[in-house]
């Protein structure tokens, strides 16, 4: 209800229009459309590079012109076959990963101004648009040019179906309800990598083009772009600055304003904040430190396997494309367990502490079993070896992943609140850095050291790093309180509720957060 004061009339959320205080089928119905679009980001992704699809886009792309006017000035009209197909498979791991990963990384910190200004509303629609008409630019490409900007493109609008999802869904969720939808978010965000080039390698195995592969996820695109448009929006601010404007438009009067108007920063100032906070918590927060290191690694196992599993697998075993790409049910196995694992165990020990380091039961089992994963899966490569050794390496890995991805994003909301996105972005810069990377350099390196020993390193690295849950399980209170910037967040967070207008309302619990990154 406005509340006049003088020549003010300030306004208010009532409390059906407060995200916190939505009914439980209008908050799942949001977190499901949220992780609809994060699955197809994912499918996206790991689609593009599922087995077959390039040796098809080869043969159908004149490749060498294109590709030196995309810089690659080593590149010749007269090359050999061979050397085409060397060069497609260096600019697909390129565009795969370094797109994807590293333009998401940027992307990202200048989403959040525009979301803090419009609200996520928007972002999501404008967004999700633009990344699905991306699978017509693709498929109807005729050179490797149009292709890999669609991609380029593709990818600009796709990192906010990974980004901005955890910190809608803590808009809506407190902290003791949050568990479980950013547990969905997590399997979502990691499902899709695995499922869509199940299916896809089938595809070209049957003959199907690579075309089809942007048909089908343009399709299911399409299908899921009304969940998008139903959702609403999520952010407290922005619905508090709709209403006064509907106000102001409804009745003539200019007195109707919201706390959240006023000092409202510009855009360049919130493009600065979005940049260098992540960056500032990124080199002063341990914590943040930490567990960037930790799952900066996670994620460069991630795409390690998924750029060396058809290599791998082709060159030991021999298998077919159709066959390789059934090796990706270890993904949906893995990551699966890793979900009903979180649902009967973490959530449940959770309940019993509710702070933020309970949120780490589960993830000291996963830094156990990341390094386990990777010794098994190092040394059942052999090709004497049956491959059923290798598959449940892969699945222990991908259960580990999920619970070091899941745990990320749970335990930087609740230690970060306000500033959770903040500390998320700052995480991910690490992560997408390193993912975006290893497709780069992951074969030769499998190449030169050996599939065993590589994938041994790794191991080892990740034992190494396995303890960085142990440590802030035990220590991550104290630490966080020895930080000057997590002990202002109560404040900030008091001084973002009286903005919404929300602390003269005892019947509210929370606040509609605010995020500025």
């Amino acid at each position: 209800m406005p509340k006049e004061d003088g020549d003010v009339i300030w306004v208010t959320l009532e409390e059906h229009e407060n995200p916190y205080k939505w009914s439980k089928p209008r908050k799942y119905f949001t977190t499901l459309a949220l992780c609809g679009f994060s699955f197809l980001v994912s499918g996206a992704s790991s689609g593009y590079a599922a087995p077959g699809a390039e040796s098809d886009l080869v043969d159908k792309l004149n490749t060498s012109s294109t590709l030196f006017e995309l810089g690659l000035g080593w590149v010749r009209q007269d090359l050999t076959r061979n050397e085409t197909n060397n060069i497609l498979k260096y600019l697909r791991y390129w565009d795969h990963c370094f797109w994807a990963e590293i333009v998401e990384a940027l992307s990202e910190k200048l989403k959040a101004p525009f979301s803090e200004i419009v609200g996520r509303y928007k972002v999501y629609v404008v967004s999700y648009f633009v990344f699905m008409c991306m699978f017509i630019t693709i498929s109807l490409s005729p050179t490797i040019t149009g292709v890999v900007l669609g991609r380029l493109i593709s990818g600009l609008a796709a990192s906010t179906g990974s980004t901005l999802v955890g910190g809608s869904i803590a808009d809506i969720f407190d902290d003791e309800s949050r568990g479980i939808p950013m547990s969905l978010f997590s399997m979502s965000a990691l499902q899709g990598a695995g499922i869509f080039p199940l299916c896809f390698s089938w595809m070209m195995d049957k003959g199907l083009g690579y075309q089809w592969i942007e048909y089908v996820e343009l399709i299911a695109a399409f299908i899921w772009f009304f969940f998008i448009i139903f959702m609403g929006e999520t952010r407290g601010s922005a619905i508090l600055n709709n209403k006064a404007k509907k106000l102001r438009k409804k009745t003539g009067d200019s007195r109707y304003i919201a706390k959240t108007e006023l000092n409202k920063p510009t855009i360049r100032e919130l493009v600065t904040v979005s940049l260098t906070r992540p960056l500032w918590i990124l080199c002063t927060e341990p914590i943040v430190i930490f567990f960037s290191f930790w799952m900066g690694f996670a994620w460069f196992i991630f795409y390690s396997i998924i750029s060396s599993i058809g290599h791998i697998f082709q060159t030991q075993r021999d298998w077919s494309a159709g066959s390789i790409g059934l090796l990706y049910i270890t993904f949906v196995l893995g990551l699966g367990l890793g979900g009903i694992a979180n649902f009967f165990l973490q959530e449940r020990m959770y309940q019993k502490k509710k702070t933020p380091e309970a949120r780490l039961y589960l993830a000291m089992v996963g830094g156990v079993c990341l390094p386990i994963g990777c010794f098994i899966y190092a040394w059942t490569s052999y090709p004497h070896v049956h491959w059923m050794g290798q598959c449940v390496g892969l699945t222990i890995i991908l259960f580990a992943i999920y619970i070091i991805y899941n745990t990320a994003f749970a335990y930087m909301s609740d230690a970060y609140r306000l500033y959770a996105s903040s500390a998320i972005s700052a995480q991910n810069v690490f992560r997408n850095i390193l993912g975006g990377t290893t497709p780069l350099h992951i074969t030769k390196w499998y190449n030169a050291t050996g599939y065993n020993w590589t994938s041994c390193i790794i191991a080892i690295i990740a034992a190494v790093l396995g303890v960085v849950p142990f440590i802030l399980f035990k220590y991550g209170e104290k630490i966080r309180q020895k930080s000057q910037f997590s002990q202002s967040i109560s404040a900030y967070e008091e001084q973002e509720r009286t903005m919404l207008g929300l602390d003269e309302t005892s019947s509210f619990d929370k606040p509609a957060k605010l995020e500025t990154s």
